[in-house]
């Protein structure tokens, strides 16, 4: 017989399983782009962007696969994933971004693959 626990209990455990890893994966981008070398002089603002970036895509897929009628348990499995490759998505677009703005205010780029190698 399967024991179906209270449904004010598993809202807030979703939510923080959400957030916890959320937390653990804007951290090992950050970690990851850290070991690159691919950090600006302010890191703590990469570091924090890197954490909401991730908070912030899990949870807009969560509440779209609560608003789907998932099951809870699919809704943050897909909300783990979501927030991964949607900061993953977002870092990528705020460097496309950059760039860009950079093109457009100096008419010159700063990027580092646009330069011949030797």
């Amino acid at each position: 017989m399967l024991i179906k626990p209270p449904p004010h209990d598993l809202p807030a455990k979703i939510v923080a399983f959400i957030t916890g890893l959320s937390l653990l994966g804007g951290l090992s981008h950050f970690f990851d782009r850290a070991t690159k070398g691919k950090l600006n002089a302010h890191w703590i603002i990469e570091l924090a962007a890197d954490i909401l970036y991730s908070l912030s895509a899990g949870f807009t897929v969560w509440y779209a696969a609560e608003g789907a009628n998932l099951c809870p348990y699919t809704a943050a499995a897909l909300a783990i994933v979501g927030g991964h490759l949607g900061a993953k998505l977002m870092v990528v677009a705020q460097s496309a971004i950059i760039r860009r703005t950079t093109i457009l205010l100096t008419g010159t780029s700063n990027n580092t693959d646009d330069k011949e190698k030797p």
